[in-house]
């Protein structure tokens, strides 16, 4: 066979068919390229790599790691500002005062603070240092993420035996990829960076050295934070394990690669029950939530797009230059393309690779390119046909984000694998290379959009000069062989001016918060906390409810949560996987007339529903402005602090009161707006499927007199005293735990204004009961005439349950650790 026809491919140390490697038209050669750094640097390479990482981040992210800025984005990233802040805070508050997290009424009208609290391993932090500094170390979190993605991402390629350069290469086009920084400012794409990353090293060592111990680490890290990430990754594991294995061997052995599968995933279900406790909660709670079932969910909607229906015209230009840089179509708020700046696909992964990727076919022989062929195209395919990305995410949402994750590692691999084989072989094609920055260049000069204003002209300009100088320096390390050092030193000179300049436009060109805000009376450091204060100072009732007229997040969506800072007991929230039946009573009383996906997730409480405020303990409003004529009469003006008013309610029930009256809730949907409050005056409502349930009471329906057309004040006043008669009189009151006495002069039932969720448990006189869905989300209970104790407790539903099956998973991962080594063998 002629040298001519000869090819380069990465070699692992042990594959995993045990065997020798076949010829597979391949040219074995030396792990370490030409170009030698030294003995010292070659020793040291890792640790000097993340040096150079540090420096870099240093450069990027000046501003927040010196604290001039809080790493919060008041633009299109306002989620780290109005979500991932105050519900990350209360957490962390949570743990410090309670231990694990579990239900708090400062989450919308109540919710379980489990979902997500270690969506982010790194998240610990907070838990380990006082909130007093949680702002400031948000941006030490995402640090820590970057430097230890980048340092498993070199250890992973040099488990490959690719040199120290490609090394380098990989870990700074990883690290300050699009998806990666531009992630980064929304928090928990980098954190999905970084178990990839790491997912990539557990996967490698047991492939190439048979050592499997890393794999459960690997997917415990994948588990507690997006349940469904588990499944895209494992799609990614596999494929990339196919690829590996034609890497390592010529004939496809399919019996023992199907063995090492499994070995793979016994290793990974040990991982996956350590992980239970976290797992199981996150899962159901999305499972259960408006997103994951019911109406909000756009399943039907996705399934019904045509299977080879092709991406409209914005869509498919916002990828292909996307592929750029994540700001050719402008920044934040200014982003001309499809969807919006984070939502749109992020496949930025440096312009070398871009240049890189084609070439890699050139190294490889015929099965190997039909391989790499048939991998890429699996993954590339959906960005032309959406149809496909939609089946990958199972109909759930039209999404990219883990999906452009893992399209960008295909590339990064890729593109590290053609690099690496440069400086090894000092071969290239030429004609390839020629070819792929014309079309790249083409690409940048094609009209996706109306006129193109959107389009960053000084980023493609100097996207252009730097496809054309790439090539020029990546033609030099294969023709000039007496100085590639050089050559490496300039064209990673290059490389760290693209990724920092691509990446302090992401980060640092954007409506951020500046530390000084937070110490000034904007933002949530508004006359909210002195308000709040004061009312806290004069009513030491146990139990009663707030709503705000504004938002004190300060960015350019209203802010939601400010309860959850602001420690108070509200009615509004903003989460993407709000509690379903909250939603579901906000929704049936028509307090969201909407019923859209979105609303699902911005829920903005009872502001302007004044009986429906009197019926779930609303007792206080703090407003700027008196935007609402009723509440002369509704309410009370208690005080002004700053430009903050104090509203007290006049005719407030407290969180728990009993009616005699019911109605079937298929005639109560039926009502006007009006007629619903009028109605709840003098009764609940249950699903039709429930009415059994409450038989000794008196049924009602729509054609009953107790529905006035006209509703006076006097009468108003009347009811609620009337509903305050046989109230829960509170005893005692935890975010987990209530106690109180209710006397029912009659048979009837006790509306609680909790939403319904299976983790409360109801005891009335000591003993066990189950609770009654009211009004389609609230919490009820049928009571007969007399005296009753009542208590509730709240525990997490599935937590214990999974805490059984981690132990289960200890036990396992240290049984294979003591027999790892028989493992490998077998």
């Amino acid at each position: 066979m002629s040298k001519k026809n000869k090819r380069v491919v990465i070699q692992s140390e042990n594959p995993v068919t045990q065997e020798e490697p076949q010829n597979n038209n391949i040219e074995k050669v030396s792990s370490d390229s030409d170009f030698q750094l030294g003995t010292f640097i070659s020793k040291y390479a890792s640790v000097l790599a993340i040096l150079l990482l540090a420096i870099m981040a240093f450069v990027v992210y000046k501003d927040f790691i010196l604290f001039k800025k809080a790493f919060l984005y008041k633009d299109i990233g306002s989620d780290t500002l109005n979500f991932y802040y105050p519900y990350g805070f209360l957490q962390a508050e949570y743990v410090h005062k309670y231990g694990l997290p579990s239900w708090s009424f400062q989450y919308g009208m109540g919710q379980s603070l489990m979902l997500f609290c270690l969506m982010d391993f790194f998240n610990i932090i907070f838990y380990i240092f006082d909130t007093e500094n949680y702002v400031y170390l948000i941006i030490v979190r995402e640090m820590l993420k970057l430097l230890c993605t980048g340092l498993v991402f070199f250890k992973y390629l040099k488990v490959l035996k690719v040199s120290n350069a490609a090394a380098l290469y990989g870990i700074i086009i990883l690290c300050f990829s699009g998806y990666m920084v531009l992630g980064g400012g929304w928090y928990i794409f980098s954190y999905d960076t970084f178990c990839v990353a790491f997912l990539l090293l557990a996967i490698e060592l047991a492939f190439s050295r048979g050592q499997y111990m890393l794999i459960p680490i690997a997917v415990f890290f994948v588990a507690i934070s997006q349940p469904f990430n588990l499944y895209l990754f494992s799609l990614f594991a596999v494929g990339y394990l196919i690829l590996r294995h034609f890497q390592n061997s010529e004939d496809f052995n399919y019996k023992k690669f199907a063995f090492f599968l499994g070995k793979v995933a016994l290793f990974g279900l040990v991982g996956l029950l350590i992980s239970m406790p976290f797992f199981l909660e996150n899962f159901f709670q999305m499972l259960e939530s408006p997103r994951g079932s019911g109406e909000a969910s756009y399943v039907n909607t996705l399934k019904n797009h045509s299977i080879f229906g092709l991406a409209n015209g914005i869509e498919l230009g916002t990828t292909i230059m996307r592929f750029f840089s994540s700001d050719i179509l402008g920044t934040a708020n200014a982003f001309k393309g499809y969807n919006n700046y984070l939502e749109a696909g992020i496949f930025y992964v440096g312009l070398p690779t871009l240049l890189l990727v084609p070439q890699v076919f050139g190294y490889l022989g015929n099965r190997l390119k039909a391989c790499f062929g048939i991998l890429l195209a699996f993954w590339v395919l959906p960005l032309i046909f959406p149809f496909f990305r939609y089946a990958i995410w199972g109909f759930v949402g039209d999404y990219y984000r883990t999906y452009s994750l893992i399209v960008s590692i295909f590339f990064i691999l890729f593109g590290i694998f053609s690099f690496d084989f440069l400086i090894k072989t000092k071969k290239i094609n030429w004609i390839v290379l020629l070819a792929s920055i014309a079309v790249l260049i083409t690409l940048t000069s094609l009209s996706y959009f109306p006129d193109n204003s959107g389009i960053n002209k000084s980023i493609l300009t100097n996207v252009r000069f730097l496809l054309c100088a790439y090539g020029v320096l990546l033609l030099a390390l294969s023709k000039i062989k007496n100085a590639t050092g050089v050559i490496l030193v300039i064209f990673f000179g290059v490389l760290i001016g693209e990724e920092v300049y691509m990446a302090r436009i992401t980060v640092n060109k954007r409506d951020i918060v500046s530390v000084s805000e937070l110490n000034e009376k904007i933002g949530y450091n508004d006359y909210s906390k002195e308000a709040i204060k004061y009312i806290k100072d004069n009513d030491k009732s146990p139990f009663y409810r707030m709503d705000k007229t504004f938002g004190s997040g300060n960015s350019a969506y209203m802010s939601l949560n400010d309860a959850m800072l602001h420690g108070y007991y509200g009615t509004t929230a903003y989460s993407s996987f709000n509690q379903k039946y909250y939603i579901n009573y906000l929704q049936s009383t028509d307090v969201n007339t909407s019923k859209s996906e979105s609303f699902t997730r911005w829920s903005f409480g009872m502001t302007d529903r004044t009986i429906i405020q009197s019926l779930n303990s609303v007792k206080y409003l703090l407003a700027k402005e008196k935007r609402n004529s009723l509440w002369k009469i509704t309410h009370d003006s208690i005080t002004t602090i700053g430009n903050i008013t104090i509203f007290r309610h006049k005719f407030v029930l407290p969180l728990g009161y009993t009616h005699r009256n019911y109605m079937k809730r298929s005639e109560f949907e039926k009502l006007s707006m009006g007629k619903k409050d009028s109605y709840l005056l003098e009764a609940c409502y249950v699903d039709d499927a429930d009415v059994d349930l409450l038989k000794p009471l008196n049924r009602v329906s729509s054609k009953d007199s107790l529905l006035l057309p006209v509703l006076s004040f006097e009468t108003y006043r009347e009811k609620i005293n009337t509903l305050k008669k046989d109230s829960l009189d509170l005893t005692s009151f935890s975010e987990t735990n209530i106690k109180g006495k209710v006397n029912a002069s009659a048979n009837e039932v006790l509306y609680l204004s909790i939403p319904y969720d299976k983790g409360w448990h109801l005891k009335v006189d000591g003993n066990d009961q189950k609770f009654i869905k009211l009004d389609a989300g609230m919490s009820g209970v049928l009571l007969n005439k007399g005296m009753h104790q009542i208590e509730l407790n709240y525990e997490l539903p599935y937590f214990y349950k999974g805490l059984a099956l981690a132990v289960m998973g200890v036990l396992g991962y240290l049984l294979l650790f003591v027999f790892r080594k028989k493992i490998a063998l077998i």
